[in-house]
């Protein structure tokens, strides 16, 4: 029955979870960009988190994060000015004053959304001391996955930077 093989799957989902935890330390899962028809699973998934580790839920409907039992921050995009001071928290400024075109090219096609910039921030703070590396490379890889990216659901920014992200 869809119960059970609910209950299995969960429990698989829980001790991979477990172990993952135990192997490296804190997790923190995202449950990105819930929707009404998702919300039983999403409410699943919730509940097979191992005990100690905390969910980022995201969803454009405030009535889902209350079912969900969550504590709500509305966040709109940001300011360019905010984007810009974000992505900087993450980023050798040196990068970013070298390539100004690039950098604000890459706040737009990130949609200017927190967690778009937190994860290309990550992957500058990494990829960009590398000598010979160009933020112009990583503008162009968000634009070109965000192409993608737009038959399916949410910001084809923020899908873009969690796929050249997970590369």
């Amino acid at each position: 029955t869809r119960e059970s093989n609910s209950y299995v799957l969960s429990m698989l989902v829980r001790g991979l979870l477990q172990d993952l935890l135990q192997r490296q330390g804190r997790l923190l899962a995202i449950v990105d960009d819930v929707r009404p028809d998702w919300l039983e699973s999403a409410q699943l998934l919730l509940r097979t988190l191992p005990e100690g580790v905390p969910a980022l839920v995201t969803t454009r409907d405030e009535s889902l994060a209350t079912e969900l039992v969550t504590e709500v921050y509305p966040l709109d995009a940001l300011s360019e000015a905010e984007a810009l001071t974000l992505l900087k928290s993450y980023v050798n400024y040196g990068l970013l004053k070298a390539e100004p075109t690039a950098t604000r090219g890459l706040l737009q096609a990130l949609g200017y959304l927190p967690l778009a910039i937190q994860l290309a921030g990550k992957h500058l703070s990494t990829y960009g001391r590398k000598p010979g590396y160009r933020l112009e490379t990583l503008r162009r890889e968000v634009e070109d996955r965000a192409v993608d990216a737009l038959d399916r659901p949410g910001h084809p920014g923020l899908a873009a930077t969690f796929a050249v992200s997970y590369d």
